[in-house]
């Protein structure tokens, strides 16, 4: 089973179920259609995992495709107005991370 964190509009997460990555994948191309203008946020559930920032949903198909996130944990899609938001939420979602701030 894989779960899918979703969260769209008005940012409520929604926990959705899939039984394969086709499954997965298919639903996520569907979501494409409906958003143009947005910034999507994509990761796993680990903290040291694949995260990634981009524009084009494309990419984060070709990550679940070619097991670039550990699709056994939960896959989290987030669709942001902006990449400051988006990038906020990352460095939030890293904290556990020591690299987050390698400074302190």
């Amino acid at each position: 089973m894989i779960k899918l964190n979703l969260a769209i509009y008005d940012g409520n997460i929604q926990v959705i179920d899939f039984n394969s990555k086709y499954e997965l994948t298919e639903f996520i191309l569907a979501i494409k259609q409906s958003f143009f203008d947005c910034v999507w946020l994509a990761t796993d559930d680990s903290s040291d995992g694949e995260l990634i920032v981009t524009e084009n949903i494309d990419t984060i198909i070709h990550y679940i495709n070619n097991d670039l996130f550990d699709i056994k944990k939960e896959i989290h899609l987030h669709e942001y107005q902006s990449y400051e938001d988006a990038y906020y939420v990352a460095l939030d979602m890293r904290e556990p991370n020591p690299k987050c701030y390698p400074n302190e």
